[in-house]
């Protein structure tokens, strides 16, 4: 279940190519016939480097799941992803913070307590020149998403009515 959860969640057999293709061209002078294969120097670590980092991502997602409570723990990693992850919001730089800073959703509720420990450990972004993680949820959407009603209608300055374009 595992490893069929990781190919569905995480594109799991999207990995770098272990060997160069030698192509000659057909009639028309396009490369399409292959006429040999053949490992190249780096290829084997590319595949291990790019699986490695796939399913430790799939592990702390899986963890993520586990931190957030009992019941979140079977989730899928999928699932984890859609709900509580990959979600709208901001990025601010603010006296010394990385502030991810969430749009509310359906459900957000179960992410505030490990939001308010994330933040209590106050991680530094060593690759950021040591900016403290930040994450927020905000009480109400910004932009477009505060207003949804006029989503599919013209919203730029110099768009005229409809047919006059």
């Amino acid at each position: 279940m595992g490893f069929a959860e990781y190919v569905h969640a995480l594109v799991g057999h999207s990995l770098p190519k272990a060997y160069q293709m030698f192509r000659v061209p057909n009639e028309q002078g396009q490369r399409r016939k292959t006429i040999a294969t053949a490992e190249t120097a780096h290829s084997r670590q590319a595949v291990h480097l790019v699986a490695w980092i796939k399913f430790l991502t799939f592990n702390l997602i899986k963890d993520f799941g586990a931190a957030l409570g009992k019941e979140y723990a079977r989730l899928h990693v999928a699932t984890l992803v859609r709900r509580y992850i990959m979600r709208p919001g901001r990025l601010y730089l603010h006296a010394g913070y990385l502030i991810v800073q969430l749009d509310p959703f359906r459900g957000n509720v179960v992410l505030y307590s490990f939001i308010q420990r994330l933040n209590e450990r106050r991680l530094p972004i060593p690759w950021l020149g040591g900016l403290v993680l930040r994450v927020e949820i905000t009480e109400k959407p910004q932009g477009l998403a505060a207003v949804p009603n006029i989503l599919g209608q013209r919203i730029l300055a110099n768009s005229g009515p409809p047919g006059l374009l």
